[in-house]
């Protein structure tokens, strides 16, 4: 080693990579002003390799930090390969450290879920090649620094000495013009250490690459062409040829070689506009498998995330999904009683103080006065208590019909008879099914001839009807819970009046003709009476309409557990970011622009919930499924639900992905580095 300690001479190379001139860095603490940097002026040109020493707190990584765009000086110039630093964007200074510097990190900062050469590959991602170029650069890198067999190894899975070796080989993968080594040996043994130091005096000498080495170590600085030191913000050659190194340290204007290093000229703006959605789609898949890569890491705080999507997008599924098959069953329903029926319905109006009202003559005349009607039927209810030996057996809900309801409705008898328009004033009743039942578990053999009590009174049933789901015939019907008496008799004890009726067209006529003809016969026998017919169709209309609205309140109700299961993603979202603060200040030290911070986080918050939103829909599919098992309706889901359900749940991933990932894109690189 005795040998390599003797300091090479400077090689002969061209213009200055890196021109410092009176730089000044402070920093505010509350009221005070803290100089760092007091007027530094440096040069460094292709093939050097510069050591700087100094005391901790001299300012030796923040003028580190400024030599790599990592931070922008209070005052002075900084030239990196002949531009001005100060009039880059934050993007372009990101394109530069992609392009012109390379890091090593005293802490390595490789990210433990990524193989060595994943690590290696990183900055290659941001330029946009290939992903065959970029693998076989990253191998090439790691073959160069003694790590040919270790591709495929994660870190820790490698002693100190092969982490330095991969941090360097990704330092070296994307060809700087200026590598900056903060303490490369601190952390080695001294046989590792003098393999790094050589191996930059390589970079140094047969590549022509400007090295940079801030190290405390004597014997590291001894290899260096030139020596300086900081102290208390200043920076002083300490080297023996420190003159005749052939770098003017306070040269204030580039000069001719200097301008010989300038980038080559902007290409048109075509190509350009090529490369740049080039290098955007491989960002976007890089990303994208960088997003499974974190999820996977974190897989216990994933499901758990997960569960409040799944449950919110199942929960809009299902309730969706049901709100829609009721909605179709009960139109299904509604066919099934005939489109040839009309609703005929009072309007409110009032004369000399009373409320007119329809009654029986109106509606029994219909089908002799109107030849375009068939039949027609009337039908009140009222509120009472049905009781059997003490108890209750329903929802106590009576209903007065005309004989021609049940053959209108599509009611059909079980057993008995059915009342009629004979039976008039008599308390006789049909019973339905459930009412029937209920009767029997009471104790009776059979529910014919035994009397219940409707409205107060002593009432005999004459007949059961068969069991049929609940309807709607000109008002919600529900048969199997209801009994049904002559419209005579319940008007006499409970109902105050007729607000409604059905009536059946005749085949050969239109429904919309049949619904003219029965308003112009009200308007010729009750001119004061205002009534409203619908027909089946406008009645079909107005049941979709009002299932769609159901619909979008089930939807809304269940998309308040959507809205918490995104808070949960944002909020898993901001752990993360939290967490990997220091591979955010990585990925931009080495050239990630904020937007692809940004992309990154709203990439795993969208997978995030796209995965969610998967299961969610099978979830919510399987209780749609269950309901109608369960109610013996026909099962059927919507394609369009299923694919609003995943778009809504990758939705739900960006929108809630939008914030951490500002935070995270919104960073400093140096205090996420730091810490």
């Amino acid at each position: 080693m005795g040998d390599r300690l003797r300091k090479e001479p400077a090689p002969e190379r061209g213009g200055a990579v890196l021109r410092l001139r009176q730089v000044h860095k402070s920093y505010r603490l509350g009221p005070v002003s803290v100089d760092v940097l007091s007027g530094v002026s440096l040069a460094v040109r292709e093939g050097e390799l510069v050591s700087i020493m100094g005391p901790s707190g001299c300012g030796k990584s923040t003028l580190m930090n400024i030599s790599g765009l990592l931070d922008r000086p209070t005052s002075g110039a900084c030239h990196l390969r002949g531009r001005d630093v100060a009039e880059m964007s934050d993007d372009e200074r990101a394109e530069m450290r992609n392009a012109h510097i390379g890091f090593v990190f005293q802490s390595f900062h490789l990210l433990p879920r990524l193989t060595a050469a994943r690590n290696v590959a990183l900055p290659l991602v941001y330029r946009g090649l290939s992903e065959a170029a970029i693998q076989k650069r990253a191998r090439d890198a790691l073959d160069r620094v003694g790590m040919a067999d270790r591709h495929e190894h994660l870190p820790s899975q490698l002693s100190g000495g092969q982490q330095q070796r991969v941090a360097v080989a990704r330092a070296l993968v994307g060809e700087p013009a200026m590598l900056l080594a903060d303490e490369p040996t601190g952390a080695l043994d001294p046989a590792t250490g003098d393999e790094i130091m050589t191996m930059f005096e390589t970079l140094s000498v047969a590549q022509g690459v400007a090295v940079v080495v801030v190290t405390h170590s004597a014997e590291v600085a001894a290899r260096s062409h030139r020596q300086t030191c900081m102290t208390q913000g200043v920076l002083v050659e300490t080297g023996a040829d420190a003159a005749s190194a052939g770098v003017d340290a306070t040269a204030g204007a580039m000069s001719q070689s200097d301008r010989g290093s300038l980038p080559p000229p902007v290409p048109s703006r075509l190509v350009a506009r090529a490369a740049r959605g080039t290098a955007s789609a491989a960002r976007l898949r890089f990303n994208a498998r960088e997003a499974a890569v974190s999820l996977r890491s974190v897989l216990a705080r994933s499901a758990l995330a997960l569960v409040g999507i799944v449950v919110g997008i199942g929960a809009v599924i299902a309730m969706v999904s049901t709100g829609e098959i009721v909605k179709e069953e009960s139109l299904r329903q509604f066919r099934e009683l005939g489109t040839d029926i009309v609703r005929i319905q009072r309007q409110f109006a009032r004369v000399r103080g009373r409320v007119l009202q329809m009654n029986l003559a109106d509606v029994n005349g219909l089908a002799s006065s109107v030849p375009a009607i068939e039949a027609a039927a009337a039908a009140v209810d009222a509120n009472t208590q049905i009781r059997y030996r003490g108890r209750d057996l329903g929802q106590d809900i009576a209903f007065g019909v005309t004989g021609d309801f049940f053959h209108l409705s599509k009611l059909s008898l079980a057993e008995g008879r059915l009342v009629s328009d004979l039976d008039r004033h008599r308390f006789y009743c049909v019973a339905g099914a459930g009412i029937a039942r209920a009767i029997r578990d009471a104790g009776a053999v059979s529910p014919l001839g035994e009397r219940v009590r409707v409205f107060g009174r002593l009432c005999t049933v004459v007949g059961v009807l068969e069991s049929v789901p609940p309807l709607a015939v000109g008002r919600q019907l529900v048969p199997d819970e209801a009994v049904f008496m002559p419209i005579e008799a319940v008007m006499r004890v409970g109902a105050v009046g007729i607000r409604d009726a059905i009536a059946q067209v005749r085949g050969d006529v239109e429904p919309e003709v049949a619904r003219r003809a029965v308003e112009a016969h009200f308007g010729r026998v009750r001119p004061n009476l205002r009534v409203s017919v619908t027909t089946a169709g406008q009645l079909i209309a107005r049941m979709r309409s009002q299932g769609q609205l159901f619909t979008l309140l089930l939807g809304a109700i269940a998309s308040i557990s959507l809205i918490v299961g995104g808070v949960g993603v944002m909020n898993v979202m901001l752990m993360s970011v939290r967490e990997r603060r220091a591979e955010i200040g990585l990925r931009r030290a080495i050239g990630a622009r904020r937007g692809d911070v940004r992309q990154q986080f709203v990439i795993e918050s969208a997978a995030l919930c796209l995965s969610g939103g998967v299961l969610g829909v099978a979830l919510g599919v399987a209780v749609a499924w269950g309901v109608c098992r369960f109610a013996g309706w026909p099962f059927s889901v919507s394609s369009t639900a299923i694919m609003v359900g995943v778009a809504v749940a990758t939705a739900v991933g960006v929108f809630f992905g939008l914030y951490p990932a500002h935070r995270a894109s919104r960073l400093d690189p140096i205090e996420a580095l730091r810490n």
